[in-house]
């Protein structure tokens, strides 16, 4: 378009400067000017067509560009997954070769593999010793520097040689161990009481021991809030009694002395002792866990230091709390009880609510309410025994705490069957 432009713009030129009257030979030389210019622009243009830019992008050299780029990309990741699957395979033999030296570690004969970094190679150190003392057959050269060091830091001090060995534990030596263990059990239990006693003496002097609204939560807890697992065992004790006893009495036609079965066993026995046994596992267990927890946290250690005593402060308050708590628990458990036997008698052996009362109380007297209230008493004194003494004297680890309660439970049940025993004889 440009090049038709230039030779028409000249062909102009040309008419007009005839028709002005230029002379005839400045016209042909502008003509001859114009020849050899038209020559040049077609020669430049053929030039243009059969050599294009190299450097000019096409949709053809993209793509073969990004074929070229995607194909060396891929062959280099190939090479890498090759490379890391070859690793993988060199570390799972050297593990294998580790677990099989290993295994051969013994006094004698054995292969120490060692390995070390060595600039950015693994270098495995396999050396054979023929004695027990490696670092002075082995040539320690071939050892990194932190094995060497460990090893001489191991020979600064010779191993000393005592000459004693362990011998087998006969069976005296057993029996004289668990005696001493037992002696020593019954001199720390002497000593935990009689501070307890000079604890008691000490709550009429001037200086308070304890807080009453410690004392207040304490009492709440042995007595409120034991009520209805209390009333459900002792419910449950009363029905069963009553039911076994008129299967048998109604062999002979004595279902009204259900009524005298349950009351006097109640009152007499079940009563307190079914009440205590549900407190060592309720009460008892939880002071073993409470005071087991403040000597690990070292609560108790804290109130020593500052001068109070963990005996005053935290043993006592939860004896007199179950001292004067288990008379009333043993009287709700012989009521309840009781209860439980009068649904059987009435439900099922179709006895009137006037009569198995009247039975009742003509089975009982105040001799036998008061042996059960004042057995009462002592169960209270071994359930507040058993948990403060194993926890006070708990370890200072959670499983020593799980210990403590453990034995507080199991010592308190068979202390109250003592005692109870102990009653029935007297």
């Amino acid at each position: 378009m440009i090049k038709h432009f230039h030779i028409t713009t000249f062909s102009f030129l040309l008419c007009l400067l005839a028709g002005c009257g230029v002379k005839q030979e400045e016209v042909d030389r502008i003509d001859k000017i114009l020849a050899s210019l038209k020559k040049d622009i077609n020669k430049v243009q053929d030039t243009i067509e059969e050599e294009p830019d190299p450097n000019a992008l096409t949709p053809e050299s993209v793509d073969a560009k990004y074929d070229t780029i995607t194909g060396a990309f891929t062959s280099d990741i190939a090479g890498v997954q090759t490379s890391i699957a070859d690793l993988e395979s060199q570390l799972q033999t050297l593990r294998e070769n580790l677990a099989t030296a290993m295994s051969q570690l013994v006094a004698k004969n054995t292969e120490l593999i060692l390995l070390s970094f060595e600039g950015s190679k693994l270098r495995l150190c396999k050396l054979r010793c023929n004695s027990p003392t490696i670092a002075s057959r082995c040539n320690q050269k071939q050892f990194p520097d932190g094995v060497r060091k460990l090893i001489d830091l191991s020979q600064a001090v010779p191993e000393k040689q005592t000459g004693r060995t362990e011998e087998p534990t006969s069976f005296l030596q057993t029996l004289g161990h668990n005696t001493r263990e037992v002696l020593e059990g019954v001199n720390t239990f002497l000593a935990f009481t009689g501070e307890v006693t000079m604890g008691f003496a000490r709550i009429f002097g001037k200086n308070k021991v304890f807080r009453p609204i410690d004392f207040i939560t304490i009492l709440y807890q042995c007595s409120a809030a034991a009520l209805p697992i209390v009333g459900l065992i002792s419910l449950l004790s009363g029905l069963t009694m009553a039911f076994v006893g008129a299967v048998q009495l109604q062999k002979f036609g004595a279902e009204i002395f259900v009524a005298d079965l349950v009351g006097l066993a109640m009152v007499r026995e079940m009563g307190a002792l079914m009440a205590a046994i549900v407190m060592t596992g309720r009460t008892g267990a939880s002071f073993a866990a409470q005071l087991g927890n403040m000597r690990v946290s070292e609560e108790i250690d804290a109130l020593e230091t500052l001068g109070i005593r963990p005996i005053d402060f935290l043993v006592v308050p939860r004896l007199i709390a179950l001292i004067l708590v288990m008379p009333l628990l043993c009287m709700y458990a012989n009521v309840i009880g009781i209860i439980g036997g009068y649904l059987v008698g009435v439900l099922m052996l179709d006895m009137s609510t006037h009569q198995y009362i009247t039975q009742t109380f003509k089975a009982m007297s105040l001799n036998d309410l008061f042996s059960g209230e004042i057995k009462s008493i002592f169960f209270g004194i071994v359930v507040a025994a058993s948990g403060c003494f194993y926890g006070i004297h708990c370890g200072q680890s959670s499983a020593a705490v799980g210990r403590a309660v453990t034995r507080s439970v199991v010592t308190g049940i068979t202390f109250i069957i003592v005692v109870d025993a102990v009653f029935a004889v007297i």
